[in-house]
């Protein structure tokens, strides 16, 4: 259960990938750059404003936690945790490289503009919402033979 309640928490950024840039390249046709960006810094104070009401956790007279490199020992000498966290950082290594060099390929390969760059963006999210749903039925998977 606690796969698919993280798979479906996950797929926010995903769908917030299909259509962000739809609505940001609306957003800029119609009020420019300074529109998008207002919108955005809005955003983010929206969002401190609701982290402003949570509670703080700190509390000053709690015992200090273990050496964090124990733990990350520890945790890495569990195969499981050691295979997905090799996993994650292969994914972020080719990510990273390849959001910077999409605009770069729209516009010099596609010879296109932002729309077509939203529209590849937009593309991207999608797959990124279907292998989210599908990482949800891994649990499932992984009870019916190995899971590779």
């Amino acid at each position: 259960a606690r796969t698919s309640a993280n798979a479906a928490i996950a797929g926010t950024e995903p769908l917030a990938t299909i259509a962000g840039p739809v609505l940001a390249g609306l957003l800029l046709r119609a009020g420019g750059l300074g529109a998008a960006m207002a919108v955005d810094a809005l955003s983010y104070l929206a969002m401190a404003a609701a982290l402003a009401g949570l509670p703080s956790r700190f509390d000053a007279d709690a015992p200090e936690p273990d050496a964090p490199k124990a733990r990350l020992h520890e945790l890495m000498t569990q195969p499981a945790v050691a295979a997905v966290t090799l996993l994650s950082a292969l994914f972020f290594f080719s990510y990273g490289p390849t959001e910077v060099a999409l605009p770069v390929f729209v516009k010099n390969h596609l010879h296109a503009g932002p729309e077509a760059f939203g529209g590849v963006w937009s593309a991207v999210g999608v797959g990124a919402v279907l292998g989210t749903l599908a990482t949800g039925r891994v649990e499932r998977w992984g009870r019916t033979g190995p899971l590779l």
